[in-house]
């Protein structure tokens, strides 16, 4: 599994992330998540010792290395 941090920008605003990509999922937080959200059915995480329970998803719009998708 490898990790890669990256200076990003996620909906225009820069960012400092870490690439893992042995992980299923991608989370953010709240200052950088797009209004483009819909809900889902609500599942729980463990990030950092803590349980968040996830309730919605969102599309993001990222630039990473003058890339866009």
């Amino acid at each position: 599994m490898a990790q890669t941090f990256r200076h990003i920008k996620i909906e225009g605003k820069d960012a400092f992330v870490l690439f893992d990509t042995g992980s299923l999922r991608s989370y953010v937080r709240r200052e950088f998540a797009s209004e483009v959200k819909w809900k889902t059915k609500p599942f729980t995480v463990g990030i950092g010792g803590y349980s968040f329970t996830i309730e919605e998803t969102c599309a993001l719009r990222c630039e990473i290395e003058g890339l866009i998708r």
